[in-house]
């Protein structure tokens, strides 16, 4: 795999447009429960960039969002979701063939990672570091990230028929070394 400065440049991208999203545009309805849409650009980079860059995307835009601008400060078991949702994305995606984008196929993208990640581990996560019960938790946090996965597909099928192939496309300079 060889990572060309285009790759650098659009996991930055995607990096910075995910700390805005989690820690600046996002709505706290509780300690452990906020309405965030910082989970897309690090599904897009899992999907356009594969699954390592995805998880890579994932990782720093949590430890950078949570180092730079989170009151709670930096949390290791919270990291590991944003790095799972970047890792199965990427992986899907290449299961799925999404380069074929169909709508079925960004909603069964979308539906497992937000049921996997942040439904049940974060909510496990949360449940841990806040010392609540879990289920309680899961149930209180489902609605809004049914919430955030509606608007997830919604965002993410329009952006990747549109700019998807472009992204995707082979980049014929010399990687970085």
């Amino acid at each position: 795999m060889k990572i060309t400065v285009k790759k650098l440049v659009l996991m930055g991208i995607l990096t910075a447009i995910s700390i805005v999203l989690a820690r600046m545009l996002s709505i706290y309805l509780t300690e452990s429960i906020r309405i965030s849409f910082g989970n897309l650009p690090i599904m897009l980079a899992g999907i356009w960039l594969g699954p390592l860059m995805g998880g890579l995307v994932g990782g720093a835009a949590d430890v950078l969002g949570a180092t730079l601008f989170s009151g709670v400060g930096f949390n290791p078991l919270i990291t590991i979701g944003p790095i799972l949702i970047g890792i199965i994305a990427g992986v899907i995606s290449k299961v799925l063939a999404l380069n074929k984008c169909k709508l079925w196929k960004v909603v069964l993208l979308v539906l497992t990672i937000d049921t996997i990640v942040p439904l049940f581990f974060t909510t496990f996560a949360l449940s841990t570091i806040y010392g609540t019960m879990y289920l309680p938790l899961l149930v209180s946090r489902a609605p809004i990230v049914a919430l955030s996965a509606a608007v997830e597909m919604a965002l993410i099928y329009p952006l990747y028929k549109r700019l998807g192939g472009k992204i995707m496309e082979t980049d014929k300079r010399a990687p970085v070394t």
